[in-house]
């Protein structure tokens, strides 16, 4: 059996995301109601959860009162006034909380008992995590309750989710105060459900009914299908009006999917070439690499689109470059492990870029930065010819040179370094150290690169 095991402020959070067309509780709800998942609770958190609900519907009642005040600075409150009366935004909290208690009420309670408590003043005194740091005893009862759970029922699959990093975790891994119990015990800790429920369906064989995922789509059909761009329907809509809080909506749900339809893209790409906060709003929040071939193939990373300097009365502007904002964040997951199907075609663009530059340090020291990320065997010396246009132009280098120097170049000195490895720090430095005099920064002679 699968046993879950959340930390309270996971249902917190998660109350953000209950009322989304998609959301990951949809999973957890069905695996629950399949015999296929078992929520584990202590009695602890059922409390703290009733406890705390009146103080989330105040919570929640200022969030939604904050929001549409913004709106209303931003559009016209007819398009949300139906939304500003306290019933409707009551009745918005109350269907949240409603979809968090129906699932706490198919869990497995773990009574606390004089054992749990006893360790739990024992271990506060030790200062153990995840009383370490301060005095987190309802953490500690949950923590503690399900190992003594996990002691009695071996041989299942035992899952511990919680964000609470300060508590809970030392840097990426579960504390070391807890690591030997949740080792010897098979439990996993994870810091949010999306990437749980990934691994779920990966590794452990759960899937969801056949028309689920047909269901979830449906919904969205129905959401976007009178809002694709389409010039077919521009008279047709004339006098319709145009909401930026509905769109970026729209957005929200297209950018989760996993495989956006045709339909979802050319909303999506209409959308973003409609007005700069579509656009500003699209590359902060994609981070699918399914975007990827989808925006090269629209064109977006020719180098003629890597904008220049705009001079005004007083003085000059340099545009920042909003794909790399998407390239960088796909860099990450290469460092993580992830993605390595696009690195090529990500070094590819950093050289198209680099042989056609503009004058636009804010662009190289992305280019540096995504670099950076990249497997240090996948960036050949080749590459690194383009160091100074990175470091040319007509403003201080500080951004690049110091990119550089802290990032990119001690990537291969790291360890015992190979021969090929020593020769790519050799070509950085040699370049670091033939920066014009007269340049706005100057390297000096006791700055570290190793």
């Amino acid at each position: 059996m699968i046993y879950l095991t959340f930390d309270s402020n996971i249902w917190i959070y998660s109350l953000d995301d209950s009322w989304r067309i998609e959301n990951q509780l949809d999973y957890i709800e069905q695996w629950i109601n399949d015999g296929l998942v078992t929520l584990l609770l202590p009695e602890i958190i059922i409390q703290e959860w009733k406890k705390n609900e009146p103080k989330q519907v105040l919570h929640r009642e200022k969030i939604l009162n904050d929001f549409f005040k913004t709106a209303e600075e931003i559009l016209p409150s007819a398009f949300f006034s139906d939304y500003k009366s306290l019933e409707i935004q009551r009745t918005i909290i109350n269907n949240q909380l409603q979809r968090v208690n129906s699932v706490l009420e198919k869990a497995t309670l773990i009574p606390i008992d004089s054992e749990i408590e006893k360790k739990t003043i024992r271990n506060g005194i030790d200062r153990k995590a995840p009383l370490h740091k301060k005095s987190s005893v309802a953490d500690a009862i949950i923590v503690y309750s399900l190992i003594k759970y996990a002691e009695a029922n071996q041989g299942n699959f035992f899952f511990f989710i919680s964000n609470n990093d300060s508590d809970f975790y030392e840097k990426k891994n579960i504390h070391s105060d807890l690591k030997p119990d949740f080792e010897r015990l098979n439990i996993k800790a994870y810091r949010n459900l999306e990437h749980l429920n990934a691994d779920l369906k990966t590794f452990y064989g759960l899937s969801v009914n056949s028309d689920f995922e047909q269901i979830r789509k449906d919904r969205i059909k129905r959401k976007i299908k009178d809002q694709i761009y389409n010039p077919e329907y521009l008279e047709i809509s004339a006098d319709s009006k145009s909401s930026f809080i509905q769109n970026i909506g729209m957005l929200d749900v297209i950018l989760n999917e996993p495989k956006p339809t045709k339909e979802q893209i050319i909303f999506t790409l209409a959308l973003v070439d409609s007005d700069e906060s579509y656009s500003d709003y699209f590359y902060n929040k994609v981070d699918n690499s399914v975007w990827f071939k989808i925006l090269k193939a629209k064109g977006v990373f020719y180098p003629q689109n890597n904008p220049g300097i705009i001079k005004l009365n007083e003085g000059v502007n340099f545009p920042l470059w909003k794909p790399l904002i998407y390239l960088h964040k796909l860099s990450i997951k290469i460092k993580n492990g992830h993605e390595y199907q696009i690195i090529e075609e990500i070094i590819s663009l950093i050289k198209s870029v680099s042989e056609r530059p503009n004058d636009n340090y804010r662009t190289w020291y992305f280019i540096i930065k995504i670099l950076s990320n990249l497997p240090k065997n996948k960036i050949a010396k080749e590459i690194l010819i383009y160091i100074p246009t990175w470091l040319s132009g007509s403003t201080d280098r500080m951004m690049q040179t110091s990119e550089l120097c802290e990032k990119l170049l001690p990537k291969f000195l790291t360890d015992i370094p190979s021969n090929e490895n020593v020769e790519k720090a050799e070509i950085i430095l040699k370049y670091l150290f033939t920066i014009e005099k007269g340049d706005h920064l100057k390297l000096k002679s006791n700055r570290s690169f190793y």
